[in-house]
């Protein structure tokens, strides 16, 4: 029995493929290269089996990367590429100073505010006044006070080593609760991949503006589109109706399998 199962074993150990995988790019953050920040290519596994780090390294002074590995697996590896970066992180708080506002915020003493009026109408008691015309006024001011916010996102579509052309782009404000989501722009991807897509809402906040990507790049026969998205970051964020700054998202190969990537109907 020892015997057959060495024997089981050694075929496993030869049926076991090794497998190469390469990626290369180069990172922007803003306008300047993304110089040393770290990158990893991973073979992810399910179950038991850890995952494996096939190779890592630094982006170079001008934001460039090339990693490459191998491993041996019986099945197919899923390699996954991984940044690690602060590009627009913003200042992130340290826990003395989250327990410092904590204490701020238990100090404060509570407070209540009331108003107390009459109405009128000309010379004449203001008799009978509901209480839905004076939510009215309050939603009419709320209206007044939603500013006009703008957003424009330009970049680069291929598929593989071929331009993605006619590709649709749409930019989203992203809405929480029962608002739906607004259709800022759409447009689609000229001759070469290019597109430069600008939109503008009222909001009484900050907009959340999400840039959308149709496409069928590496899609085989399937029905549907895949759709990926990415977020644009708030210091994008314009008042008024032009945008102000324009985000450059660069160039995305579209043969790229992006995290929580969906399927869309168009």
């Amino acid at each position: 029995m020892n015997f057959l199962l060495l024997v089981m074993l050694f075929g496993c150990a030869l049926a076991m493929r090794q497998q190469a995988v390469a990626v290369s790019g180069r990172l922007m953050c803003g306008n300047k290269p993304a110089a040393g920040v770290k990158v990893k290519l991973w073979d992810e596994d399910d179950g038991p089996d850890p995952d494996d780090v096939l190779d890592e390294g630094y982006t170079d002074p001008n934001g460039e990367f090339h990693l490459k590995g191998s491993e041996r697996e019986l099945t197919n590896i899923d390699p996954v590429f991984k940044v690690y970066h602060d590009c627009d992180d913003g200042i992130k708080m340290s826990p003395i100073f989250l327990i410092f506002v904590l204490g701020s915020c238990l100090a404060m003493r509570q407070q209540s505010v009331a108003v107390t009026g009459k109405l009128r109408c000309g010379n004449q008691p203001a008799a009978g006044v509901q209480m839905s015309s004076i939510f009215l006024i309050f939603v009419l001011g709320s209206c007044l006070a939603m500013r006009q916010q703008s957003v424009a996102v330009t970049g680069k579509l291929r598929c593989g080593n071929q331009p993605a052309a006619g590709v649709q782009v749409k930019l989203w404000d992203e809405d929480e609760g029962i608002d739906p989501d607004d259709l800022l722009a759409e447009v689609y991807t000229d001759g070469n991949g290019f597109f430069n897509v600008k939109g503008s809402e009222r909001e009484l906040t900050t907009i959340d503006p999400v840039l959308k990507v149709y496409h069928n790049c590496d899609d085989s026969i399937k029905i549907g589109l895949r759709k990926v998205k990415f977020r644009v970051p708030k210091s994008y964020i314009s008042n008024g109706g032009m945008p102000r700054r324009v985000f450059d998202i660069g160039v995305l190969n579209l043969e790229t399998i992006f995290a929580k990537e969906e399927r869309d109907f168009l």
